[in-house]
């Protein structure tokens, strides 16, 4: 069964993937590089492709069960090198093999040999199919994305020795569809635990930032409050668990405000909270949620009309957001950035039964690709 390759060149040395079985060639210790940063779109590229191609034989599985063995057989050959490929998205700048076949020596020796009789490993990958791996490894981008080529095709030979070179051969080609389904999902999460990796190794970050401006209704003292927010979280703490990669951090919140009118801000301000994030991803999307902990101080401030000056205080008040957290969805790309429009949101329609306008902007920016030093 044809493998696509998914690789991108950039010339670098294999570090091997650990396997049962098979000879590992090895590649030149020049031309090796681990996965940074600069790799993620070439890996997300990589995973997204996988996972197409993972479903689309999965997809292809109940058609061919309803065809005889010759016949399911040829039709999935025809669905690999054709249908199964839409919606393949290039990798830039790739010159290895356009695919790699799992080819095992037993399906080169002649047809009158006695296959049961012989005790050497049949399913073995012949000369050819090893030179291609190892030349679409040696041109991938970094090498993870080399070892999770490895992982499938060592999926292949691994599962030929496990039920036996001539039950493989003979088998059906809606169970071929399935081990394709099953090499495909050991070469994603070989994509997915490079991509854990290399955002264990930058530094992740969230910043937030918001102005809002909250019109009142015509009153002597005060037109408009303006608050601001500005919140930067570093994600330190990385963890995976089944198609999911967890970060995890905290770091401050600034706010401050003002007050257009007759009225001004006298203490208090500006104050920090503490803020904690999490960001959850498959490898392509990202979903995060913030949190604010602490308490603000007493506000005070001082309002003159018509020659007359005031003073006024608020009460401190415990901010925490607690747990019924929104969540924010977004591409897990560098400096992928969502606004949101505060006169459209909930607490804009609630505002305004008070006669309170709301306008202004919040965003939040996801960093990714600042290496750490």
């Amino acid at each position: 069964m044809k493998r696509f390759i998914l690789v991108t060149i950039i010339g670098f040395v294999l570090t091997a993937l650990a396997v049962t079985g098979g000879p590992q060639p090895l590649a030149s210790p020049a031309a090796v590089a681990e996965c940074d940063c600069g790799n993620l779109e070439t890996l997300q590229i990589e995973l997204r492709n996988a996972l197409r191609l993972q479903q689309a034989f999965r997809n292809k599985i109940p058609e061919l069960r309803g065809m005889n063995r010759p016949t399911s057989q040829n039709a999935l050959q025809v669905f690999a090198k054709g249908e199964a490929r839409r919606g393949f998205e290039p990798i830039p700048d790739y010159k290895g093999p356009a695919e790699v076949d799992y080819y095992p020596v037993g399906r080169g020796l002649h047809a009158d040999t006695n296959l049961s009789s012989r005790k050497d490993d049949l399913c073995r990958r012949d000369a050819t199919s090893e030179s291609a791996l190892k030349e679409a490894k040696e041109k991938s981008a970094c090498v993870g994305i080399g070892a999770a080529t490895q992982a499938h095709e060592d999926f292949h030979a691994n599962f030929c020795r496990r039920v036996g070179f001539v039950p493989y051969e003979a088998m059906h080609g809606a169970d071929r569809a399935q081990e394709e389904v099953e090499a495909y999902g050991a070469q994603i999460a070989v994509l997915r635990a490079e991509i854990a990796k290399v955002l264990e190794h930058t530094n992740v970050r969230i910043e937030f930032e918001s102005e809002v401006r909250a019109q009142w209704p015509p009153n002597p003292a005060i037109t408009a409050e303006i608050i601001e927010v500005r919140s930067e979280v570093s994600m330190d703490r990385v963890s995976a668990s089944g198609d999911m990669i967890k970060l995890e951090g905290q770091g401050t919140q600034t706010n401050n405000a003002r007050l257009e009118g007759h009225c001004s801000f006298t203490g208090g301000l500006p104050y920090t909270l503490t803020s904690r994030g999490t960001l959850e991803t498959d490898g392509l999307e990202a979903q995060i949620r913030l949190t604010t902990e602490g308490t603000s101080p007493s506000l005070k401030a001082q309002c003159t009309i018509e020659g007359q000056t005031g003073r006024g205080w608020t009460m401190p008040v415990n901010l925490n957001s607690g747990g019924n957290v929104p969540v924010i969805n977004m591409p897990l790309k560098n400096r992928a950035e969502k606004v949101f429009d505060h006169s459209t949101g909930e607490g804009a329609k609630i505002m305004a039964q008070a006669g309170v306008k709301l306008s202004g902007q919040a965003k939040i920016r996801l960093i990714l690709c600042e290496q750490s030093k």
